[in-house]
């Protein structure tokens, strides 16, 4: 069951995110980003790893960030950046065993579910401009191979996981516009 007050901010480097997350905590929003800042593990360590150990430290932070979310929801609406779609649909792309995937499912529909969870995708010209305008990392050039992948990830896996996905094209909105068309369908509902 979702979560009232809680959503989800998915999508590729370059669309925007950082933007509307930063927007939207001016709104009132309480931010997360997995793995959360009270994570006791640093990233840049798992980050290095194998897929499958890489893949565990991502989601032992989706599901503190989860819990986090729930308990603020309560009393204030909360985003998280980056959760659970981008971490299955990312790591799946990166080799975790299908068998393991397929194992996990069953749990993965235990983590706390977002209200709604807004993928944000831009024409793949205008992404990569942005990302070459703020400096794309290793990181970034590294994920183009895979960037099809997820894309593609986080479809099935909203699906899988009953996670209501509202696209947002941002290829020729303002931020400003992206965090208004967020927050008109947020009160919508």
């Amino acid at each position: 069951m979702a979560i009232e007050n809680f959503y989800g901010l998915e999508g590729l480097d370059g669309v925007g995110k950082t933007t509307v997350r930063e927007t939207l905590r001016e709104h009132g929003y309480v931010v997360l980003k997995t793995p959360p800042s009270s994570f006791p593990l640093k990233r840049e360590v798992y980050d290095g790893l194998s897929t499958t150990p890489r893949f565990a430290f991502y989601l032992v932070g989706v599901i503190m960030a989860g819990n986090e979310a729930k308990k603020v929801a309560e009393t204030k609406p909360v985003v998280c950046d980056r959760y659970l779609l981008t971490t299955i649909a990312a790591h799946e792309v990166m080799g975790l065993p299908p068998n393991l995937v397929k194992a996990l499912t069953p749990f993965l529909k235990t983590i706390p579910v977002p209200q709604d969870t807004f993928l944000l995708v831009a024409e793949e010209e205008e992404r990569m401009r942005r990302m070459l305008e703020r400096g794309a990392n290793a990181v970034d050039l590294a994920n183009l191979k895979i960037n099809d992948g997820i894309l593609t990830g986080y479809r099935k896996w909203s699906s899988i996981l009953n996670h209501h996905l509202t696209e947002v094209d941002t290829t020729n909105m303002p931020p400003k516009q992206v965090v208004e068309y967020i927050e008109d369908t947020v009160y919508s509902k």
